[in-house]
């Protein structure tokens, strides 16, 4: 698998544009994958399972160098078997997406305990 495998799929989806492959490193975990817009939706799509911090608690914001913005997992895909008519979806297994919080309001503002915040490095 590589990033550019993903960015070459995500450019065939509708309504994307912006597609650079990446990888993207949380904890000792690297991913490949491709930053993307998606209807005006910045995004970073990855390959490979939810990271430690995430399966830990989803109370967690993800932080990059020079990026003031805390990023969250929006949705995932983790499951044992796609079905056939949803491959087209899923066609590299194991998936999440980071979404950046688009709020004036730290991602955590009204919860009982503070996220955790977790280094990520981004690169080409």
């Amino acid at each position: 698998m590589t990033s550019e495998k993903v960015a070459e799929w995500l450019r065939g989806c509708p309504d994307t544009s912006e597609v650079s492959p990446v990888t993207v490193t949380i904890g000792k975990q690297t991913y490949h994958g491709a930053t993307y817009r998606q209807r005006g939706q910045e995004s970073i799509y990855l390959v490979g399972d939810l990271p430690a911090s995430y399966r830990h608690s989803t109370h967690v914001a993800y932080r990059f160098a020079d990026d003031l913005r805390e990023w969250y997992i929006g949705c995932y895909w983790q499951g044992e078997t796609c079905p056939a008519d949803q491959k087209h979806y899923h066609p590299f297994g194991h998936t999440f997406i980071l979404f950046p919080w688009g709020h004036n309001e730290p991602i955590d503002y009204g919860e009982r305990k503070p996220y955790r915040r977790i280094v990520a490095t981004i690169g080409d």
